[in-house]
């Protein structure tokens, strides 16, 4: 049976909506339920994200969850690239086929590189990347930006140029006019 994961790391409140995040954790513990399963869903969270997640009845089924420690003693750069660490070792010892990267996020990024580039112990991981967020297709070409929208939209853009992602999906519309491959 095939492995795919979700990956969810630094999710430090649910404000904003959260509705990728709620998504995903009902899609996994619907998933969790069904008989006939025709592969292993896991999920890769920290510990605050699954909190949070946990505080609105979300993720309490617990079995392939992949728990990766919160570390709020290291600042974030540090705790980032620990994380990095730990989601790479999660992805091998799990024998990850399929990764979801559920929430773009620039901290994913040296893992993703070394994952989608390097065939790891002579496997190749499919990344598919889930475009979340509805404000980046009409954002793309403004120039007054705030900081946030400007930082999500270089997140994209780095993860289109660096990341070899076998699929990209996302529910909005405008998001594959502007970015949908040709």
């Amino acid at each position: 049976m095939k492995n795919v994961a979700f990956i969810i790391l630094g999710n430090e409140n649910l404000c904003g909506g959260g509705g990728a995040e709620r998504q995903f954790a009902d899609t996994y513990d619907a998933y969790q339920k069904y008989d006939a399963k025709n592969y292993n869903l896991l999920f890769i969270i920290d510990n605050k994200s699954l909190h949070n997640l946990n505080t609105i009845d979300k993720l309490n089924i617990k079995k392939n969850l992949i728990v990766i420690p919160e570390l709020n003693i290291f600042p974030k750069k540090i705790r980032y690239f620990i994380w990095n660490f730990y989601a790479l070792k999660s992805v091998l010892q799990a024998n990850i086929n399929l990764l979801h990267v559920c929430l773009p996020r620039m901290m994913y990024l040296p893992f993703l590189y070394i994952i989608s580039k390097v065939s790891l112990f002579n496997k190749k991981v499919k990344l598919v990347f889930n475009a979340t967020d509805c404000t980046i297709s009409h954002n793309y070409k403004k120039s007054n930006l705030d900081r946030k929208s400007k930082k999500m939209i270089f997140v994209y853009l780095a993860y289109m140029k660096y990341i070899d992602f076998k699929g990209i999906f996302s529910w909005y519309e405008s998001f594959k006019k502007v970015f949908g491959r040709r």
